[in-house]
């Protein structure tokens, strides 16, 4: 049984040629009875790439890849890390919603839709 020590994989799109992280796995589809296909997605210019490995390394394959150390698994999904909100951060808000609720709202619905029309006053 063969052993893999290192799966180093790079992009084969010539202006990104950036490294493909094992999170970034799309799906496996079998070819045949013992052989699938890996398939990655660039996360910087969305190139679609494939692996042909036997079925049974799949997951050894992926174990041996690099990690991406700026993707966090929440909830089933790979989402971006952010910065931790810190205590001076919390009092401007809290003095936000304090002070001008209707302020606040209007703010966060230029940065998501939200119908302020159809928002009940309390």
């Amino acid at each position: 049984m063969p052993i893999i020590k290192k799966a180093n994989l790079k992009c084969p799109n010539k202006n990104c040629n950036s490294t493909i992280y094992r999170e970034w796995n799309v799906g496996v589809i079998p070819k045949l009875l013992s052989v699938g296909s890996l398939y990655f997605k660039c996360r910087k210019c969305s190139s679609i790439i494939y692996v042909s490995v036997p079925l049974y390394m799949v997951s050894k394959f992926l174990e041996v890849m690099e990690s991406d150390k700026s993707l966090i698994y929440i909830d089933g999904e790979w989402l971006p890390k952010i910065e931790e909100i810190d205590e001076e951060e919390i009092k401007i808000f809290m003095g936000m919603l304090q002070q001008n609720p209707t302020e606040l709202l209007t703010a966060l619905s230029q940065i998501e839709k939200i119908d302020l029309n159809n928002y009940e006053k309390e």
